[in-house]
């Protein structure tokens, strides 16, 4: 997490950081809410609150209260705060609402040492549930009564500890979801040093004079894309992009591209709130390699060189044939599916050895054997070219609270680095994080740690990546005795590496 806000959220000028930890922190005060995806300590987040200070980053932890209740509160852990008639609606009228809620908040408050505290609030009673009828007052009170006291008393909540309140617009609109119950007329008894952020492009012009003309602070977070005309840019105190598991496409296995998603956009919005008079729009080439470029770490113990390793005994498969078994429908009528080039290359500036005829890569499906690549050599880094592909994107294995458990990427398979003295570095191969589908679509083929996607040809002209990814080692002076390369067993993804390189250590 500090990583990924030193390179994408300090290095772009971003000096707010809107971030809902809600479902992975482990609550000190609610120990019944801390299940297996809670991996934040409470101390883990004041280290975290530590860092962004140092980087003039401003903090808003946010939690999903109200509408879509279900990601953190209600499934699981406390569904008797479900409103009947809707499936992922919390009743705030409930009398252990609050109390949990604040108790939530309050360890993270003082964790975090934040500016800004949001209860999102959009999308309320969003999803009905089939077989339950609503009831028509909430203990006594509409649904407008109920959703404006909510926020009023948590207003007073957090002002008192001298934090301001952060809310999405849409139930407060009348032009967006505010028509339900009602809600948009409590609008002027809102307290106006509640800052108002607008999540989505529809009618955004309108929905920032709205706002603005009532007295209130505006800023708006846009989930997909939306650039601001002169006359909203001169309204508006602040412009972000809203995104989801930190930014890595995750729509679905498939990670089709998705502007909701794209950690492209992130880049777009950082020209966009820097540069309010620009006009031109970024083009998506030089997005991805800003992203790429953002993806190198630093190796203060880098060599001048870079030696390919020998891959060629441990190829067990031919891409073209991998390919026309994998993807019948694209390639079973094709004689050869795509020309992989041979022998040794230069791919991102780096050396990479590729097959020398034959077979030319190594392929790892679900219940494949581990396989073991000889090093016997120290080196400051190693570079990986792979990608994957996914066979099920209905993998039954994937439910939907999974995000929660892998917000860092699908599980892929995972390279063992041993060395020399016994000890052991595991690298995790991740889907978007450090490797991707082999088809993934160009305009979202840069990942959250790869430096270079190398985007070859086949035979129906069509784009495929291969991802390159450095790992910087840890233990330089250790030489590697052996890499261990094995699939994890989790979801049906193959795993294809092409070619592992290695830097050499500065002074050999």
């Amino acid at each position: 997490m500090i990583d990924w806000t030193d390179r994408f959220v300090a290095a772009n000028k971003f000096n707010t950081l809107f971030i809902d930890l809600s479902a992975n922190v482990r609550y000190r005060r609610r120990p019944e809410m801390n299940g297996s995806e809670k991996i934040y300590s409470l101390e883990d987040l004041r280290r975290f609150g530590r860092f962004c200070r140092d980087h003039f980053i401003d903090l808003c932890p946010a939690w999903q209260v109200g509408g879509h209740a279900n990601w953190w509160l209600l499934i699981g852990y406390h569904p008797e705060l479900r409103e009947k008639g809707w499936w992922n609606q919390a009743d705030v009228t409930h009398p252990d609402h609050a109390p949990i809620v604040y108790d939530c908040m309050l360890d993270v408050i003082e964790a975090l040492e934040p500016r800004y505290v949001s209860p999102k609030s959009d999308e309320w009673w969003h999803k009905p549930r089939k077989g339950e009828s609503p009831d028509r007052l909430l203990r006594g009170k509409t649904r407008a009564q109920a959703f404006l006291e909510f926020h009023i008393n948590l207003h007073a909540w957090l002002k008192r500890r001298g934090l301001t309140m952060i809310i999405f617009h849409d139930m407060l609109s009348p032009f967006h979801n505010g028509k339900r119950f009602d809600t948009y007329r409590v609008i002027d008894s809102f307290p106006k040093d509640v800052i108002i952020a607008p999540w989505s492009g529809r009618d955004v012009e309108k929905e920032i004079r709205y706002f603005t003309e009532r007295g209130f602070r505006v800023w708006p977070n846009a989930t997909g894309l939306f650039t601001l005309s002169d006359e909203s840019k001169n309204r508006v105190m602040g412009f972000g992009k809203g995104i989801y598991s930190f930014g890595n496409d995750r729509v679905h296995l498939l990670d089709e591209y998705s502007p909701l998603y794209s950690m492209s956009n992130l880049l777009r919005v950082a020209d966009e709130a820097w540069n309010f008079s620009q006009t031109r729009k970024s083009d998506q080439a030089r997005l991805v390699a800003a992203q790429q470029s953002l993806c190198i770490r630093p190796n203060p113990h880098a060599g001048s060189r870079v030696e390919p390793l020998d891959l060629q005994p441990l190829y067990n498969t031919r891409l073209a044939a991998f390919l026309k078994a994998a993807k019948p429908a694209d390639y079973a009528a094709l004689s050869k599916p795509i020309d992989l080039p041979r022998g040794d290359q230069r791919i991102g500036f780096v050396p990479m050895r590729l097959s020398r005829g034959g077979e030319d890569c190594v392929a790892l499906g679900k219940g494949s054997a581990p396989v073991v690549l000889p090093v016997r050599r120290r080196f400051s880094s190693l570079f990986f070219l792979h990608a994957a592909l996914v066979h099920d994107p209905n993998d039954k294995a994937v439910a939907g609270v999974r995000i929660r458990d892998w917000m860092y990427g699908w599980p892929c398979a995972t390279y063992t680095v041993h060395y020399a003295d016994g000890s052991q570095e595991i690298l995790p191969v991740r889907l978007t994080d450090n490797i991707k589908r082999l088809d993934t679509a160009s305009a979202t083929r840069a990942t959250l740690s790869t430096r270079y996607a190398w985007t070859l040809r086949d035979a129906n002209s069509q784009p495929l990546h291969l991802f390159q990814w450095e790992w910087i080692n840890p233990k330089p002076k250790q030489p590697i005795e052996k890499l261990v390369i094995q699939h994890d067993d989790v979801l049906d993804i193959s795993l294809l590496l092409f070619a592992v390189s290695g830097r050499t250590v500065r002074g050999e």
